[in-house]
């Protein structure tokens, strides 16, 4: 490509970055978002303050495109640290609660009392026994501190990061993989969820790291069978909605039949059978408390979705970076018209999410890799490689600005703060006993 045409698209790209800020600030009344809704956002921080902000990240991003593709490890560590900006945000979602009072008792009493009780004097509600299990020996091992479980979110946040690369690098090359991994850092709506204490960054986690390790037992076999089932196992146990999502698996493994059917065949029956085996004991342990979660979920869950839902707008465009969306829906025709069967593998989460209907953007936090991989897969379209990496640069650095320069302050700024800094000052007086009063609505105190 001429150096005249490739200078004139990267400035129409830039253009087209901060237009985009422009137009869905002027259009935020659209955003129904329940935690970070522009309208709420924007009347505690500076859209001009954030647009100025914007432009320097443009001018940033552009200086990025022109150094060397990073590595994926190198990716991990600058998601690790731009997540550590959000760990002095409070825990703005209530659910936290029950993974502490979860994990607490696993800190107390230990893992026997914990496996035993889970769903019993430990009361589950819908909740999975995986995290409330990971945060309680983080507790038992390095002491009851909320930092410790920031740590972990964001490690695993990070390691989605670099997993995300490398599915994209086994289905297709390094290319698509490493745009992937960083386009994961363009979901702002990420940001202010890794640093709390639920399971939705987690799942997303093992959900990631289910398909990658299943897909390199389907092509390597030996021990990636054994632990392609760990991982299964894990993933099974992290969140209800994985189940349903676990089915791309399935998809991933029709895929790769037809590379090597017979040789594919026996080492996806090695995983289900031994992955069945792991979690099968475990369930058939707490069947009754399974059962009566299910039932719980059908019967209330389930009819909350409706009034818990968010719109796709909001979602797809304020909460993930307009050109990861955009991207995304190109790479549908590309693979049409490429007739590449791997583009399924991707493809089918985002659009069973969609054709169920699922609005919450919480409960669709596990499938932002898959979307990021399939935009990653459009973007591969774009032959100037300079021009790519501009593309997700510019995605990445404006989705990094509205988190840090809009989000950030924002969250900080809940009642929740309150909360968190009455607690740090109650830790800080070493008392061996606290008494909490809670005052009634009328009380004159």
């Amino acid at each position: 490509m001429p150096e005249s045409n490739k200078t004139f698209q990267i400035l129409a790209a830039a253009l087209l970055a901060l237009l985009l800020f422009a137009a869905l600030f002027t259009l935020r009344s659209l955003d129904d978002n329940r935690l970070v809704r522009w309208n709420w956002v924007f009347n505690t921080v500076s859209a001009t303050w954030i647009y100025a902000a914007l432009m320097g990240g443009v001018l940033l991003a552009w200086a990025a495109s022109r150094l060397p593709e990073p590595r994926p490890a190198l990716l991990g560590v600058l998601s690790f640290l731009i997540c550590s900006l959000f760990w002095r945000t409070p825990e703005a979602i209530v659910d936290a609660s029950r993974y502490f009072t979860q994990a607490k008792h696993l800190e107390l009493y230990g893992v026997g009392f914990f496996l035993a009780e889970w769903g019993g004097q430990i009361g589950a509600w819908t909740d999975l026994p995986l995290m409330p299990f990971v945060y309680g020996l983080a507790f038992k091992v390095f002491g009851e501190s909320r930092i410790v479980v920031q740590v972990i979110t964001t490690a695993m946040f990070s390691a989605t990061v670099v997993l995300t690369a490398r599915i994209g690098k086994e289905l297709w090359d390094e290319t698509v993989g490493l745009a992937a991994g960083a386009l994961l850092m363009a979901v702002p709506y990420l940001y202010t969820q890794v640093p709390l204490m639920l399971v939705d960054v987690p799942s997303m986690f093992f959900l990631a790291l289910a398909l990658y390790t299943v897909i390199l037992a389907l092509k390597r076999g030996g021990a990636a069978i054994f632990i392609a089932s760990v991982a299964v196992f894990f993933a099974v146990f992290s969140k209800y909605s994985l189940w349903l999502m676990l089915s791309v698996l399935a998809v991933a493994f029709v895929v790769l039949l037809k590379e090597a059917p017979g040789t594919v065949l026996r080492r996806g029956g090695g995983i289900f059978l031994l992955g069945a085996a792991l979690a099968g004991g475990l369930l058939l342990y707490k069947m009754d408390v399974v059962a009566q979660q299910i039932r719980f979920l059908i019967e209330y869950q389930r009819a909350g979705l409706g009034r818990w839902s968010e719109s796709f707008t909001s979602t797809f465009l304020f909460h993930v970076h307009p050109f990861v969306t955009a991207a995304a829906l190109y790479s549908a025709y590309r693979a049409a018209r490429k007739k590449d069967f791997k583009y399924l593998v991707v493809l089918w989460l985002p659009a069973l999410m969609l054709l169920m209907g699922i609005r919450r953007i919480r409960y669709l936090v596990p499938v932002f890799p898959m979307l990021c991989l399939m935009a990653a897969y459009g973007l591969a379209g774009i032959r100037a490689a300079e021009l790519r990496r501009f593309v997700v640069s510019a995605a990445v650095v404006s989705s990094v600005v509205l988190a840090t320069l809009a989000y950030l302050p924002f969250l900080s700024g809940l009642s929740m703060s309150n909360l968190k800094d009455a607690g740090e000052f109650l830790d800080s007086m070493e008392a061996p006993k606290v008494r909490v009063v809670t005052l009634s609505m009328d009380s004159d105190v």
